[in-house]
């Protein structure tokens, strides 16, 4: 599926629109149409996160 098509269900599955949160949530870096086979989750940025992703294969963090 294309990265776009990912934001919007979680975006709608979370309720994103329901809360205020100053804090950069959501799709930062990167072309919308993006294919995606394999998404990667985390609460925080941190290198370490990162480098696990890139290792796990994971298209999008």
């Amino acid at each position: 599926m294309e990265l776009s098509e990912l934001v919007a269900r979680y975006n709608q599955r979370l309720r994103v629109d329901d809360y205020e949160d100053a804090a950069t949530n959501g799709l930062q870096v990167g072309p919308a149409d993006r294919e995606v086979q394999r998404a990667a989750f985390a609460v925080d940025a941190a290198v370490a996160t990162v480098e696990e992703a890139v290792d796990w294969g994971a298209d999008v963090l």
